[in-house]
């Protein structure tokens, strides 16, 4: 402790006596210790501080934030593991300090990795097999818009072709041991194949309706115009009803036998900013 310290000189022959007094000041030194140490994943943060009491502080780290400061405490993000060390001091012009030191462990997030076969659906092939390629992670979650999770590392999953859908989209969440999580997002294409049925004859003294009257199919339009040409480049049928079929007549009379020119053009609803242009020829037998 601080002490007073007190000495009398005396002479021998006159018993003169002199008095002087002096103080040794005792600074203590700091008891502190920092935080326990941290573990964090990349880009997240951790508190680094110190306990006790001091005058002041000198952090003493690799981290450029933190180096040579002088407060308490600290919110940090280091990009790998760091040590922080501080130096806690009652008096620095003598050296009354102590030390204590934390680290913050850094773990790296996954790098997910999918693969997928195969990396489109259509009518025919509804069916994709999702692979986790994914290394360092413990669990795993799919998520497929749909609705649909997973979490194992290899899986089935059977898509609901849908003409409203053009896109389904698949994410693969991983996470380490450590506890660290990262996702990927893949999308996937809805192929439609689309076709276009016209008939090549028509035999007007048939006893099947549908062998007398002319009638084109298309799949999944929103639109659609169709116009028929005898082979002068007249204009005897036009309509913009895609189940509204020909007759085979103008002004009111059945046509000619001949070949006869049909243009059909539409957009389908899963690409409505596409134009479909189609035609043909057709024979009618009178």
């Amino acid at each position: 402790q601080t002490t007073e310290y007190v000495v009398t000189v005396t002479t021998k022959l006159a018993s003169c006596a002199t008095t002087k007094t002096t103080t040794v000041n005792v600074y203590p030194i700091p008891e502190v210790q920092c935080y326990e140490d941290a573990k964090i994943c990349e880009q997240e943060t951790a508190l680094v501080g110190v306990i006790g009491e001091a005058e002041g502080y000198v952090w003493s780290t690799n981290d450029a934030s933190v180096n040579q400061g002088n407060l308490s405490e600290y919110t940090v993000s280091p990009e790998a593991t760091t040590k922080y060390t501080v130096t806690a001091y009652s008096n620095p012009e003598l050296h009354c300090e102590s030390t204590a030191s934390m680290t913050v462990y850094v773990e790296k997030k996954p790098v997910p990795v999918m693969t997928m076969t195969p990396d489109y659906i259509d009518e025919l092939t509804p069916v994709v097999v999702f692979n986790d390629k994914t290394t360092g992670i413990v669990d795993r979650i799919w998520t497929i818009s749909d609705g649909a999770t997973s979490t194992d590392k290899n899986f089935r999953h059977t898509f609901e072709v849908e003409d409203s859908v053009l896109t389904y989209y698949v994410t693969l969440t991983g996470i380490t041991g450590y506890g660290c999580v990262d996702s990927i997002t893949t999308p996937i294409s809805v192929v439609r194949e689309h076709h276009i049925w016209a008939p090549t004859g028509i035999y007007i003294h048939s006893n099947i309706d549908d062998n007398r009257q002319f009638k084109v199919v298309v799949d999944n339009i929103y639109d659609f115009n169709l116009k028929i040409f005898n082979r002068w480049g007249t204009l005897v049928f036009e309509t913009d009803d895609v189940t509204q079929a020909w007759d085979c007549t103008y002004k009111g009379e059945v046509v000619k036998s001949g070949v006869y020119t049909w243009y059909a053009t539409y957009h389908h609803s899963d690409s409505p900013d596409r134009l479909m242009q189609k035609a043909g020829t057709f024979m009618i037998y009178n």
